[in-house]
């Protein structure tokens, strides 16, 4: 059996090069989503730890990788607060204002209820 020297491609099986890939697959899917900015750059990590045995005729290692991504934006807005008896409660729309169907229904109501009075 011949002795295979270690390179990037072969250390621990190929390993390094899976975790390179996987990395790679979610530094591409991050730039591609819309909530994330596209002015900003993403990285790799790869890190290979390497401690030497005792004897200094060997030595163990861990490989491990991160990927440092574009996190998605914020969303502002705004809501109004109620409250309910004890209960704290929010809207995204401003219960206080009617809104143009709110208006009509309203009208339509006093209407039907005229219809009913004559």
């Amino acid at each position: 059996m011949e002795l295979q020297k270690i390179t990037l491609s072969n250390i621990a099986g190929g390993a390094m090069e899976e975790k390179f890939q996987y990395l790679l697959q979610k530094v591409l899917k991050n730039i591609e989503d819309v909530n994330t900015s596209s002015g900003e750059s993403r990285q790799i990590l790869l890190k290979i730890n390497i401690m030497p045995g005792e004897n200094r005729k060997n030595a163990s290692f861990k490989i491990d990788g991160a990927a440092k991504l574009s996190e998605a934006g914020g969303v502002s807005g705004l809501m109004f607060l109620a409250k309910n008896g004890e209960e704290y409660i929010s809207f995204e729309q401003d219960p206080g204002q009617l809104t143009f169907n709110d208006e009509k229904t309203a009208i339509e109501d006093k209407l039907m209820e005229g219809e009913k009075n004559d």
